[in-house]
Order: structure tokens, then sequence, then C-alpha cells
């Protein structure tokens, strides 16, 4: 989703200052309260993450996957979280609270968001937003073992709706096998995506 439309759902919202960035906020995501501006195209996503590891061992890992440069750690609330930034991206790593959770991922505890920033005002970010979305999940899924779910969002006459995707590790993939020959199964498993339904307001 572009920056424009996602502003339009966060109409009416307060202003709000993280790490010396003043933000109009309505969201639940520490990440997205931090980052949204009027006045640039900005493309932004959320994977959640389900996984027993410690924060620490979570990033650590992500780290050491994407060949980040050393993360930044602060804490918001009492609620720790890491931060890379690296060629125009800027990544957060973070616990989300259980009451900023949508239904679908209350299991899911972390958050994994990424945001880049273009200079072109002009730019639709959409298509590349929805392609490297699933990417990620996927790759976090398969090269770190982890369940991760991803949303899709549909602009409706009155509203957003929504949907999350879930993704998993095959215990029975086998890397031996090509795509194609027999017996072959795929590294990552996508369960049925959830049903739409419109985007809960928030207060």
């Amino acid at each position: 989703m572009s920056l424009k439309s996602y502003v339009e759902v966060l109409e009416g919202s307060a202003e709000f200052r993280f790490s010396n960035v003043s933000v109009e906020t309505h969201a639940p995501c520490l990440f997205r309260l931090a980052l949204i501006s009027r006045r640039s195209h900005r493309m932004s996503f959320q994977i959640c993450i389900k996984t027993e590891k410690n924060l620490e061992q979570l990033v650590s890992e992500i780290r050491d996957l994407f060949s980040l440069p050393s993360f930044k750690q602060g804490s918001f609330s009492g609620e720790s979280y890491c931060q890379f930034e690296v060629l125009g991206l800027l990544i957060l790593i973070h616990r989300a609270e259980e009451e900023d959770r949508d239904p679908e991922v209350m299991q899911y505890p972390y958050c994994f968001d990424l945001q880049m920033a273009f200079a072109d005002h002009t730019l639709d970010t959409d298509d590349v937003e929805y392609r490297l979305q699933p990417y990620y999940a996927e790759l976090l899924c398969f090269q770190l073992g982890l369940d991760t779910a991803y949303h899709e969002k549909q602009k409706t006459d009155r509203a957003w709706k929504i949907r999350y995707h879930f993704c998993s590790k095959n215990a029975h993939w086998n890397g031996h096998i090509l795509y194609g020959e027999p017996g072959w199964e795929p590294a990552v498993l996508k369960s049925p995506p959830s049903l739409w339904r419109s985007m809960h307001p928030v207060f």
C-alpha cells in the first residue's frame, strides 16, 4: 500500500514522538508510529514471527542471515527493540504487545518491520511491497525455521479489508530432490489465508 493510502487510513490520528522523529500515529506497531510522513512516499511492511527464541537470539540470527551491520538497541514503554540501517533500509525487530496484535496473529509475538524511503514522490511502491513482503516472510521462515505471517490489504468503497497469509517450514523438504522430480515438496508450506475482514478501527 502506498503511503498516501496508508495516511488515509490513519486520518485523525494524534502526534507522537519516537526517536526524535515527530509522526502521526494510529497504528499499533512501534515502527509505523515512527516512520509515517505526509511529505514523501515511503514503502513499509510488517512480518509477524512466531518463535520460542528470545529477542536477542532472533535479532542475531537475522543479522547473520542478511549480513547486516551492527544494530542499535533501545526500549520503548519498557519493551526492547533492535534497529538496523543499511542501504536506505530501516529494519526494526521488536516484541508486539498482545493488545496490539490482530486476532489472526495473536500467537506471533515478534514483528519484523522494514521501511524504504524513496526520493521520487510519484513512485507507486504498492507492487514492490506486495512482492517483497511474501519473499521475506518465506525467506525468514525457511532459513531460520520460523513460523511467519504477513497481511494483504484491499481497498473497498468504504474501507480497507485485510487478511493474513501464513508460512511454516516443511519438515519433509529434501534439498536433493529437484522441482518436478518425484517426491518433490516445497520448502515452505503456506496455510490457507484468513478470511477477508474489515480493518479494526483504532481509537
